[in-house]
């Protein structure tokens, strides 16, 4: 590994990523497969690690909570490539994506508009589209 990765000691970074034990273990044997021909892991492999990293979490996560939160992927999706901090009005450009999955919640409430936290997040969806 290198000394440092995106100005941080390799340390500190890797535990920023993977802060549990078994999560080191996971992301170690992920630059192992990146680093695959090379002689050692550098910041190449550290990217491609990170990333693959980063879509088995996500996949883990939707696995694990699917049941309860059927959309959780197809929300996530929408804060893909956002940085660790960002403005409200950089979503609203996904704001008809946002509305239809809303949408595709509530109906899949037994067709019943039940949910009335899912209506409101639709309104509020709604209120920030531009009126043709």
């Amino acid at each position: 590994f290198p000394a440092k990765y995106k100005n941080q000691n390799i340390g500190d970074y890797i535990f920023d990523i993977a802060p549990r034990p078994r999560d080191v273990i996971a992301f170690f044997n992920t630059c192992i497969v990146a680093a695959e021909n090379q002689p050692k892991i550098g910041a190449q492999a550290l990217r491609a690690a990170e990333g693959e990293y980063s879509r088995s979490r996500l996949k883990a996560l939707g696995s694990e909570w699917s049941g309860d939160y059927p959309a959780l992927l197809e929300f996530a999706k929408i804060l893909q490539r956002r940085p660790e901090s960002f403005k409200l009005k950089l979503l609203m450009m996904k704001k008809w994506r946002i509305c239809v999955l809303v949408l595709h919640l509530i109906i899949r409430q037994d067709g019943e508009f039940s949910n009335n936290m899912l209506c409101k997040l639709l309104i509020a969806c709604l209120m920030f589209l531009p009126s043709s």
